[in-house]
């Protein structure tokens, strides 16, 4: 999304999301991220880039979450450019 501000345009605006983790998921992103040496938050904004844009992963959660592949709010991952879209 792309936006102008004091005459410049910014593509990468940030919209903050704060999630609850229990204890052993907490403890284990924290290891994790101070393994890849960068913070918590940074590491989850990698992974929700990453998970969001494979298709597989997509169609996997709408499944778990029991989203009926006739479901109208069913998300159909399509690639185009080399980029996923839905």
């Amino acid at each position: 999304m792309e936006t102008k501000e004091g005459g410049r345009t910014h593509s990468d605006k940030k919209t903050r999301v704060s999630p609850y983790l229990d204890s052993d998921t907490y403890a284990k992103l924290n290891r994790l991220a101070r393994a890849c040496d960068t913070s918590p938050p940074k590491l989850l904004e990698f992974m929700a880039e990453y998970l969001l844009n494979l298709p597989d992963f997509v169609r996997w959660v709408q499944d778990v979450h029991n989203v009926s592949n006739n479901d109208v709010f069913r998300i159909i991952p399509v690639i185009k450019d080399g980029k996923i879209q839905y």
